[in-house]
């Protein structure tokens, strides 16, 4: 009997028709173009994600080191206009210059690349190019009770000074969508070491 089934299967010519031999080519393109396609938006994850890390430490060293130099800086009983202006000039001293030329010698700073102070609002991340605009922009606000002044007959706001609120925006690129830009921003408060 089973003899009799192996000469009849043997003489059995059938094979796959056209049409069945397209649907296997077809269903097998899709399931491939499928796994590509995941594949490709795992690494858009991975890119993007190591990128906001790497944005993100960037941040945090650049505030640690204006937290740094903010603290040495004393106003006074009442915040002196240029004390802000000094404090930016002292940051971009040590930000853009240490470790340039033997300078500082830092490796830090090679990390941290060049900084910009944003006088006001930030650069929109779907705006920012990187020929115009340095990657790691920041800001300085003095945190402070506002009182009105009248001395010298002239009446003013002055800031009792208790420390500098500073925000920090890293500029990143993502992949897809153009290569478009994102920001990663940080905001730290310095103390002043002179409080009342």
């Amino acid at each position: 009997m089973v003899t009799k089934y192996f000469k009849k299967l043997k003489k059995s010519k059938k094979g796959f028709t056209l049409v069945e031999a397209m649907c296997a080519i077809m269903i097998m393109a899709i399931v491939f173009v499928g796994i590509l396609n995941a594949v490709a938006f795992s690494r858009q994850m991975v890119y993007t994600n190591n990128s906001r890390e790497k944005a993100s430490d960037r941040a945090q060293l650049v505030a640690d080191e204006m937290i740094s130099i903010a603290t040495g800086f004393d106003p006074g009983e009442t915040l002196d206009p240029t004390v802000t202006e000094n404090l930016k000039v002292a940051i971009e001293d040590v930000l853009n210059y240490s470790g340039v030329d033997g300078v500082g010698g830092d490796p830090q700073y090679t990390i941290i690349g060049g900084v910009e102070y944003c006088v006001g609002d930030f650069v929109d991340a779907s705006d920012f190019d990187p020929e115009t605009h340095s990657d790691i922009q920041y800001k300085l606000e003095p945190v402070g009770t506002t009182t009105d002044d009248v001395t010298e007959g002239t009446p003013h706001k002055a800031v009792t000074q208790r420390g500098w609120q500073i925000t920090v925006r890293v500029y990143y690129q993502s992949i897809g969508g153009n290569n478009r830009y994102t920001a990663e921003e940080l905001v730290a408060f310095a103390p002043t070491n002179y409080i009342n």
